[in-house]
């Protein structure tokens, strides 16, 4: 049997329909299933009324679990649907815009203990007014603040991997040989484990090589640099957010490769301490510097502290909605190491980009 245009106008339309209704029907079956789900520490949820009257079958939710914000204070953002022609959705006196296609609009409630009354007028063209009432409740009120800082503030989230790609330019000189002006692509990784509100100790370990030079005022030699550190952190706890201090300890190790030319220092390791200051600019975005100190050793003897690397730095961290993070950094090095008859100093200056995981 041939259909005209318009049965197959009419077919496509009621085609159309049902797909729209089997989705409608997912979405709902859905957002039910969440009225009864269990939030998690960091979510609050919508608890819809049951009392005859305080429920408006246009105005629906998306989703009935969200979670809760906490800068610059606990707060939580909820999208739902109003489809109600010729009235507006009023909350906190303050009319809500509804996207005029989707009927979708977006509400933010400021939380004010376990438990938020919340109550949406609408208002319609005639003048007659109707409550959409409800509550949200967050069952981590009393934990706000340790929750905040494990999981809202940028720097505590900073666990896991973190690999850069940098340029670094380094300026070296050695007595009784020509000094080595040179720039050179730089890899960094770290991994890290800093404090928490359940404990104010964390601990690292990082490296830094050369992956290839990119010029140097010495064509007949190359050098590459290579170190590697690892250190154990405590952030001080009368430092009130969005500023965190701490200050950490460890161990250092760092050697040259060279190439053409018998000059550069090899196996260089000792203790290292620096302070570190953090501040949170926003939920996504932090600010960060330290200063490190390290002596040399010589075998078990802590030479002078003439013989050391003195460093520091300074950091923009972005955390994306993923939980990763994206972080620019400088930093600036100077290292000495005087053996008596020959005097090595290398100064270093680097720029880098960075991803975390």
């Amino acid at each position: 049997m041939k259909l005209n245009l318009s049965g197959k106008l009419c077919l496509l339309a009621l085609s159309g329909f049902f797909v729209l209704l089997s989705t409608i029907q997912v979405q709902n079956a859905l957002a039910a299933s969440e009225q009864t789900a269990i939030p998690g520490p960091e979510e609050a949820r919508i608890v819809l009324s049951n009392r005859p009257g305080e429920h408006i079958k246009e105005l629906g939710w998306y989703k009935y679990i969200a979670k809760v914000n906490f800068s610059p204070t606990p707060f939580v953002d909820f999208i739902g649907h109003f489809s109600l022609e010729d009235s507006s959705l009023i909350y906190d006196d303050k009319e809500i815009p509804v996207h005029p296609t989707s009927k979708k609009f977006a509400l933010r409630i400021i939380l004010t203990g376990k438990i938020t009354p919340v109550t949406l007028k609408i208002v319609a063209a005639n003048g007659e007014v109707r409550s959409e009432k409800f509550t949200v409740q967050f069952e981590g009120w009393d934990n706000r603040s340790r929750i905040a800082k494990d999981s809202s503030s940028p720097q505590t989230r900073q666990i896991g991997i973190v690999a850069g790609l940098g340029v670094a330019s380094s300026n070296y000189t050695q007595t009784r040989t020509a000094g080595m002006s040179q720039r050179n692509f730089t890899f960094k990784a770290s991994y890290q484990r800093p404090s928490s509100a359940r404990s104010a100790w964390g601990w690292g370990t990082s490296m830094f090589v050369t992956v290839l030079p990119i010029s140097s005022d010495r064509p007949d030699v190359t050098a590459r640099f290579f170190g590697i550190s690892t250190r154990l952190g405590y952030t001080f706890s009368f430092i009130p957010e969005p500023w965190q201090l701490g200050i950490s300890a460890g161990a250092y190790y760092t050697t040259m490769i060279t190439s053409g030319s018998n000059f550069g220092y090899r196996n260089v390791f000792g203790p290292m301490v620096y302070p570190s200051l953090r501040r949170a600019l926003s939920n996504a975005d932090s600010l960060s510097g330290y200063i490190k100190l390290s002596p040399i050793t010589n075998g078990l003897t802590l030479l002078a502290l003439s013989n050391r690397e003195l460093a520091g730095g300074l950091s923009w961290t972005h955390r994306m909605a993923s939980g990763n993070s994206f972080s620019v950094s400088t930093d600036v090095a100077s290292f000495v190491l005087n053996s008596g008859k020959i005097i090595i100093k290398n100064d270093t200056i680097s720029l880098s980009l960075a991803y975390g995981w």
